[in-house]
């Protein structure tokens, strides 16, 4: 049986889903006095600086947000160092999961190896020595 893996996503967060997302963020660090016309712009100005996110790995980088930031300021800068890690990790793997053009150069099979009689018979005393040195 043939299993094929999927390759990992690597395509952007819609930006209404970016803004949903980042709004959970706002919500906990949100300054008393913003007023909503400046929480809208800055939920759509930082939507475009995370969008670029897989959404999986936005929201995995939202919630080390709401975890650790204590300032609206330090949202944006902790998605994207938590997510940009991530983001190239799961490049790299999917550059190795895709398979090789078709007109890649292909190795030639090895020759088939055959010891000598001369490496059969050390082999064997080999084998007989360690043997006899276990006993």
């Amino acid at each position: 049986m043939t299993r094929h893996l999927a390759l990992p996503r690597t395509e952007p967060t819609p930006p209404e889903r970016a803004v949903a997302h980042l709004t959970t963020c706002l919500a906990l660090v949100r300054p008393v006095g913003m007023p909503e016309a400046d929480a809208a712009d800055w939920l759509h100005t930082a939507a475009g600086d995370v969008a670029h996110l897989p959404e999986d790995i936005l929201v995995d980088a939202c919630r080390e947000a709401r975890r650790t930031c204590t300032h609206h300021a330090q949202i944006v800068p902790t998605i994207i160092r938590d997510g940009e890690v991530r983001l190239r990790q799961r490049r790299t793997i999917r550059a190795a999961m895709e398979p090789a053009p078709a007109d890649a150069p292909k190795l030639a099979a090895p020759e088939p190896w055959m010891p000598t009689p001369e490496e059969l018979a050390q082999l064997h005393r080999d084998a007989a020595a360690r043997l006899s040195a276990d006993r």
